[in-house]
């Protein structure tokens, strides 16, 4: 098939793939009001939820003509973070359902509807994240520099941002293991916020490099290594969460880039599984050592299920939102997305003239005001859809499909196998990363990740390497 034909075949598939969310959407709205309103009504909607999850993953996977994608990874886990302990009771699974059962049947199925609701919504964002390449201006600039001078700047950032960021991850990893995990944390909050950007830069100077370099070469191999070691030491301090990120990362990584010249074999698919295995343990075993329990191993299953229940305890706070939403508290209408947008491309490190103070505040509402009402003595933190719900209700769900079109917008699949285009797959790698943990937080992140990760970095990369070629050719 020609290049003009397979062009036309794929947005002919993409008018397909919408229409076929669409007609998913009304059928769903006219299914709503079966679920009955108690515990099978809950294991029901559970249920529907996974065979659209099943669907909405295949059908996306093959509008993206490969079985992974970087947007499929992201659903995969959109999915979990959200849904992960009502699929575990709805399979019949023995876990602890405190989070699922601490509440009114009735608040559970609304959760379970609206997040529903929203997952559809996130599939139907994902004819965005087609493989067609889209011109950025800052993409397009950084793919025209010289690619062994920013190798070169790549390099100096690793070893300026590696003298601090790794030493840091080894104090808070002995911390953790002597005096447990919230030694840890008052430790890390008693430093100043600069060090989170020091940890940033790290790994994003560490996939640049990857990206950059070719994969035979020592640097890249050592450099695979490192982010392997620092995601298990992150998972080890507590955010395992932040470690699977990272697994995860290298092992899209080493599928993708590493088999730059050939299609994916099996292979490469088995790599994936086994560092899915992999990552399932190391969650298992990363809590037992953060609540500094006696260790033990643990089978395949089991594994599977407690991996699965810690992602999905992302469910709790999106069923607290919607029993306090709008009978004791207003809508916001859209403020924590304003604030989102301005303070996520204007950090505080930024704003000199103090500007964004009460958008900090709106920001910020949506978690305090769960933890003022509700006292829990740990740390809820919020979530995407559970945000999208305080700001517009059940209409919540639209708020879910712009934002999920921006990211399937920037980590589409760009074509890994070609050489001209490098800070393009970089950018999508480095976002995926970096909105792996995304479902269970706030919008806010989707902009400063992008701000930090990809303008703050390029930018840093473009005047660092022109500094050094004024440098020689002053010289010389």
């Amino acid at each position: 098939m020609s290049e003009g034909c397979e062009k036309v075949k794929i947005q002919i598939d993409k008018i397909y793939y919408l229409f076929f969310w669409l007609v998913v959407s009304f059928g769903y709205f006219f299914m709503m009001p079966t679920f009955t309103e108690d515990l099978e009504g809950v294991v029901s909607a559970s249920l529907v939820q996974l065979l659209l999850f099943i669907i909405g993953y295949v059908y996306v996977s093959y509008l993206n003509r490969s079985f992974i994608s970087l947007y499929s990874i992201f659903m995969i886990v959109f999915y979990l973070f959200q849904n992960g302990q009502v699929l575990l009771y709805s399979l019949g699974v023995e876990y602890d359902y405190f989070y699922v059962l601490r509440y009114d049947e009735t608040i559970v199925l609304q959760s379970v509807i609206f997040s529903t609701q929203c997952l559809i919504a996130a599939f139907m964002a994902g004819v965005f994240s087609t493989k067609k390449e889209v011109s950025k201006p800052l993409y397009s600039y950084m793919d025209q520099l010289e690619r062994e001078k920013l190798i070169t700047t790549g390099k100096l950032f690793w070893g300026a941002f590696a003298i601090f960021a790794l030493p840091f991850m080894m104090m808070k990893l002995v911390i953790t293991s002597t005096s447990g995990y919230f030694a840890m944390i008052r430790f890390v909050g008693s430093l100043p916020t600069i060090t989170v950007l020091f940890e940033k830069m790290f790994i994003a100077s560490s996939v640049f490099l990857i990206v950059y370099l070719k994969s035979e070469e020592t640097w890249s191999k050592f450099l695979k290594v490192v982010i392997l070691g620092w995601s298990i030491m992150a998972a080890l301090t507590g955010d395992r969460t932040v470690g699977l990120a990272g697994i995860v990362t290298l092992a899209l990584i080493q599928t993708l880039i590493g088999n730059r010249k050939k299609k994916i074999k099996f292979s490469q698919y088995a790599l994936l599984v086994g560092a899915a295995v992999v990552v399932m343990y190391l969650m298992s075993f990363a809590f037992q050592f953060r609540m500094q329990q006696d260790s033990k191993v643990s089978g395949l299953q089991t594994a599977v299920v407690e991996m699965i229940g810690t992602l999905g305890f992302s469910f709790f706070p999106l069923v607290l939102t919607i029993r306090i939403v709008p009978t004791s508290i207003n809508f916001f209408r859209g403020k924590s997305y304003i604030a989102a947008i301005i303070t996520g491309l204007i950090p505080s490190n930024f704003d000199f003239l103090h500007l964004t103070n009460t958008l900090s505040e709106w920001n910020a509402y949506p978690t305090e005001l769960l933890d003022t009402i509700y006292h829990y003595g740990f740390g809820l933190d919020y979530s995407l859809i559970a945000e999208a719900y305080i700001n517009f209700g059940s209409y919540g769900w639209i708020a879910i499909f712009f934002l999920c079109s921006l990211i399937a917008y920037f980590v589409r699949d760009v074509d890994f196998k070609r050489k001209d285009n490098l800070f393009s797959q970089y950018a999508s790698l480095i976002l995926l990363y970096s909105w792996f943990t995304l479902p269970r937080r706030k919008s806010y992140f989707i902009f400063n990740n992008f701000f930090w990760y990809v303008l703050f970095f390029g930018l840093a990369l473009i005047l660092v390497s022109r500094s050094i070629k004024q440098r020689k050719e002053f010289k010389k």
